[in-house]
């Protein structure tokens, strides 16, 4: 399987704003930039890869919550296999190392996509 551990603020907007504590108006996640989610989505695609958030955001978000906001933004929700959010650590490489390590044997290849 191919990983992609993906950052979505400063990847898919321009700015710093948390994408799971922004507001949805019927339906649409706003301050996204629509070409930035097609390459993302272009990315995603070409490459086979299964998604990890590696958002650092406080308390845990559910898991439907997650795949809302995703399917919002226009990412295939089905790539979706994990997040970080409830990992404690304030470095996003040590949490994403402490994923890696647990599901080495699952993962072939992988890609960090950060700001």
């Amino acid at each position: 399987m191919n990983v992609l551990f993906l950052e979505l603020q400063k990847v898919i907007n321009n700015s710093s704003v948390n994408l799971f504590n922004q507001r949805t108006v019927e339906g649409t996640v706003y301050n996204t930039n629509p070409s930035f989610v097609n390459n993302l989505n272009k990315l995603i695609k070409d490459h086979e890869l299964y998604l990890v958030l590696t958002s650092h955001c406080k308390g845990s978000i559910a898991h439907e919550d997650v795949l809302y906001v995703l399917n919002s933004l226009g990412i295939d929700s089905n790539r979706f296999l994990a997040t970080l959010f409830e990992d404690d650590s304030t470095e996003k490489m040590k949490r994403i190392q402490t994923y890696f390590d647990k599901a080495r044997h699952q993962i072939e290849n992988y890609l960090v996509l950060d700001n």
